[in-house]
């Protein structure tokens, strides 16, 4: 009661602070039938950026890698299969 507004506002309005927290009885006022959360997130600038470099430098790195060696494994299976197909042609001694 003889509080004053500089104390008030120091102490956030708050007289006495509890820290005991009980979910069970807060459920058991509440029942809440179903807990969820949502979020509006909106993209800026500089992460749409820094996201698609982080896209194109994965991807260079990753195709850089992949792409000469399944270049070479379709050349080895198609000569492979050339090979496979070719049909020799010897001349014919009398």
């Amino acid at each position: 009661m003889n509080t004053t507004v500089n104390e008030l506002v120091s102490k956030l309005f708050l007289e006495e602070w509890s820290k005991e927290i009980f979910y069970d009885r807060y459920f058991v006022q509440c029942e809440p039938t179903i807990c969820s959360y949502s979020y509006i997130d909106n993209a800026n600038p500089l992460y749409v950026a820094t996201t698609l470099l982080g896209l194109y430098g994965g991807l260079t790195v990753v195709l850089s890698w992949w792409c000469p060696r399944i270049v070479k494994f379709v050349r080895r299976f198609q000569i492979y299969y050339r090979q496979k197909r070719r049909v020799r042609v010897a001349p014919r001694t009398s």
